[in-house]
């Protein structure tokens, strides 16, 4: 994918009360819903026939959070409503207005893989609390609160993994009038007592709740791409970002540079961690790069095996913005898919004058026109072909995919699809994040500036990955620091034995 993430937020500070907030939050609902019928794959995907209805009643309970929106936050939860309710973490929806303060109990909550919330981290006033678990909260289990509360508007609940991510959202309150705070829950305290607390809710600055729950995950460490020896035949090499601004962007050029000076050393290693921490995605052209460079072409082909294609939906808006992302991806050095980007924008345009709403490539080929039920032709030079000498795997050293702490989504799966397709890799740490077929992100302002909609333009088909699939990890992490000094500590400990 080369699409542009929803990260960052736009430059602009909550308004006046005298600001129809209903009304733009209407209009800005019913713009993302046209453009997402107009560029979209899923309104002519011929195997999601129930998109358009689901499309309609994702709109039609937004809009009921729209008319009761009085303010500022109000329109920010309508919008984020629309976004969440499409269950896609490729397709949603960014709202530049933030609440000027949240509000916090005084405590940050983790979420286990079993399942239970427990205390990570507190104010001095509420220390008391540390380590405790939280059962229930107003006579209600957590996971039905999570539904109303945090994936109801952020999120995808069919992703194991945003459970864990989301959980400490439940007790952060944005200023969201459809989700009032909390006012009390039954704890089972450190010692073993049960006890219904009422919840203490107090302001806490946007930065200052940050810190404090990436204190409550290790110290939350920036991560820049990179490669280190970590012991005689061991490399930890870092890729936080598939989506680098130009300061990343060096390094990670610099990395994959490395990479290939130092190939054969790390064919011959004992042991490799791709450490995917932070990396929620960007251009899989980097991690495809990477892969290349160790195990080669006709080995990876190989391990993945399956027959795939791409279908692009046609629209005027899909060719400009594929057109307009050649410049950035040549000076990426990736002439390539550049190249390919040109002949999608130019095939939309053709597909257009023929009232075809997708575009297929199959293996870098135009494929026209696109079979009614969405199947991938299996070209008869291919059947006909027999099966060839098995292409052994070139990496020798022991690979350990680590994904911890937060999502592997996106170009960070790809880059998974490769790595974890060999014979000598693993996933370590937890699950990965999951993603549905539809991807390429096309980046929309929305009608009152204060919103900008992601919306993917093209679908996979005959990804051995299904949609909103993960990998589940061969070796589990349990813990709650993903710092590194833990996470390698773990690795050396339970993995490699020292």
């Amino acid at each position: 994918m080369y699409g542009v993430l929803l990260v960052g937020a736009l430059a602009i500070t909550q308004e006046s009360a005298a600001v129809d907030w209903s009304a733009l939050a209407r209009a800005d609902i019913e713009a993302a819903h046209r453009e997402i019928s107009e560029s979209h794959p899923g309104p002519v995907d011929p195997l999601a026939p129930d998109f358009g209805e689901r499309m309609d009643a994702i709109r039609d309970r937004a809009l009921a959070f729209a008319d009761r929106a009085e303010t500022a936050m109000g329109y920010r939860a309508a919008l984020l409503s629309y976004g969440a309710g499409y269950s896609d973490n490729h397709l949603g929806i960014l709202v530049g207005i933030e609440p000027e303060r949240h509000r916090w109990p005084g405590f940050v909550v983790a979420r286990a893989i079993d399942g239970r919330t427990r205390i990570v981290r507190t104010s001095e006033a509420q220390g008391g609390l540390f380590g405790a678990e939280i059962l229930e909260c107003e006579g209600r289990d957590l996971d039905a609160l999570m539904r109303e509360r945090v994936f109801a508007f952020r999120g995808v609940e069919a992703r194991e993994v945003d459970w864990m991510r989301r959980a400490a959202l439940l007790f952060l309150h944005e200023g969201n009038p459809f989700a009032p705070p909390i006012e009390t829950c039954l704890f089972r305290l450190a010692d073993g007592r049960e006890a219904d607390i009422e919840l203490s809710w107090r302001a806490i600055e946007h930065d200052a709740w940050q810190a404090e729950l990436a204190a409550s995950q290790g110290g939350g460490e920036t991560l820049s791409s990179g490669m280190r020896s970590f012991g005689e035949g061991r490399y930890w090499i870092n890729l936080p970002n598939f989506n680098p601004d130009q300061d990343a962007r060096l390094a990670l050029r610099a990395l994959i540079d490395s990479i290939a000076e130092q190939a054969d050393e790390l064919r011959s290693a004992d042991v490799i961690v791709f450490d995917l921490r932070q990396n929620g995605g960007g251009s899989s052209a980097w991690g495809r790069e990477i892969a290349l460079l160790l195990w080669g072409r006709a080995y990876l082909n190989q391990q993945n095996g399956q027959l795939s294609a791409v279908d692009w939906r046609a629209s005027s808006a899909n060719a400009d913005h594929l057109e307009a992302l050649v410049p950035r991806i040549q000076a990426d050095g990736y002439a390539s898919v550049a190249d390919h980007f040109q002949d999608v924008a130019d095939e939309m345009r053709v597909g257009l004058t023929h009232g075809e709403a997708l575009v297929r490539f199959q293996s870098g080929t135009l494929v026209r026109p696109v079979p009614a039920d969405g199947r991938v032709v299996v070209p008869d030079m291919i059947e006909a072909v027999a099966e060839e000498v098995r292409i052994e795997n070139p990496v020798q050293a022991q690979v350990l995919f680590l994904s911890a702490g937060s999502s592997c989504a996106s170009a960070c799966l790809d880059f998974a699809d490769n790595v974890l397709a060999t014979d000598t890799a693993s996933l370590v740490g937890w699950m990965t994040g999951a993603d549905s077929l539809y991807m390429e992100l096309r980046e929309i302002v929305l009608p009152s500036q204060h919103a900008r909609l992601g919306l993917p333009t093209k679908v996979y088909r005959g990804r051995s990955r299904g949609s909103m699939e993960a990998y589940q990890p061969e070796i589990l992490y349990t813990g709650d620091d993903f710092s590194t000094e833990t996470l390698q500590e773990w690795i050396e400990r339970e993995i490699l034995g020292d």
